[in-house]
């Protein structure tokens, strides 16, 4: 039997174990159902049960591309706050008791963005590395910035802001108080990729076209902190620099170190070659070393930098 439709199942997950530890694992199903094209689910998400179980969380998947609306009273459509899902992808969503699950099919054009919270404490402190209900969404069908701001959550533990961004066609994407994605720091976004950044309070999302180019794009950024509530943020968080090589060379800019080290993390240079190619990071601290690691054409990499590192790229 084919699949069809939206199946969906409500459980728990990011409770402590027999021993203390925090297994993120799908446990304790309750319900499961078929959400047809247009409909929402009979049955509603269980309330918190046992500190063992964790937080109560739905599990989706779609036999086709569409829309996801998770609330009291969902709305799919371009109304409602809603996440665009890919076809046979697994999704997990942590939500509150009495929250139902609606779904739309339909494509997506333009670029997608999701305000939701993750990183936060669930029972008993547990971290709970998951996505929590949405608190916004928007479509730009054109280059341009969202009209909404991130939130964060009045309540302790929810976690920190992230943008789940998700766009039609590669895309240039910035993230601040006032974002430009054509002149300011910026991230190369993949078409068909969702892609997570970490924000704070007030910010926005821009983004336009990146037209053609080939070489290397490098947005330097923080990740893996501490967020206010003190659950870890596992998304990079916006960039602070970004340079597009288009032959071989070292960057102009250099890491700057974190205001907060707990907060943002670590440095990392967000790297997405249009070639095959090789990229080594010029340590300030011993520039003689030159190591270098090898990078597929349109795949994005993550790479470790410490204060006053650039990165230099050579196609290969």
């Amino acid at each position: 039997m084919a699949f069809s439709g939206l199946d969906v199942v409500a459980g728990f997950a990011g409770g402590k174990g027999a021993y203390g530890g925090t297994p993120l694992l799908f446990r304790a199903p309750r319900w499961s159902e078929n959400v047809t094209d247009g409909g929402v689910s009979a049955h509603s998400a269980p309330g918190a049960e046992a500190p063992q179980y964790g937080e109560p969380v739905v599990r989706f998947r779609s036999s086709v591309d569409g829309w996801v609306a998770i609330r009291r009273s969902p709305d799919a459509s371009p109304a409602g706050i809603r996440m665009f899902v890919d076809a046979g992808s697994l999704y997990d969503v942590i939500v509150e008791a009495g929250d139902k699950v609606a779904f739309a099919a339909g494509g997506l054009s333009g670029l997608h963005v999701v305000q939701l919270l993750a990183g936060g404490r669930g029972w008993e402190g547990t971290f709970v590395d998951l996505m929590r209900i949405p608190r916004w969404s928007e479509t730009l069908s054109t280059a341009g910035a969202t009209t909404k701001s991130a939130e964060r959550s009045r309540l302790h533990g929810l976690g920190e802001p992230v943008f789940l961004l998700r766009s039609s066609a590669d895309a240039f994407v910035a993230v601040g108080p006032n974002p430009d994605a054509s002149a300011g720091p910026k991230f190369f976004v993949p078409s068909g990729t969702d892609y997570f950044i970490s924000a704070d309070q007030g910010d926005k999302v821009a983004y336009t076209s990146p037209g053609a180019f080939s070489g290397v794009h490098i947005a330097a950024c923080y990740g893996g902190g501490l967020g206010a509530r003190g659950g870890v943020v596992d998304c990079v968080y916006r960039a602070l620099w970004s340079e597009t090589l288009t032959s071989a060379g070292t960057t102009v800019n250099s890491l700057k170190e974190a205001p907060r080290r707990d907060a943002f993390g670590d440095g990392i240079f967000r790297v997405f070659p249009t070639i095959d190619g090789f990229i080594t990071v010029v340590q300030a601290a011993d520039p003689t070393n030159t190591a270098r690691m090898p990078v597929t054409a349109l795949e994005t990499y993550d790479v470790f930098a410490s204060q006053g590192d650039r990165l230099a790229w050579q196609p290969a």
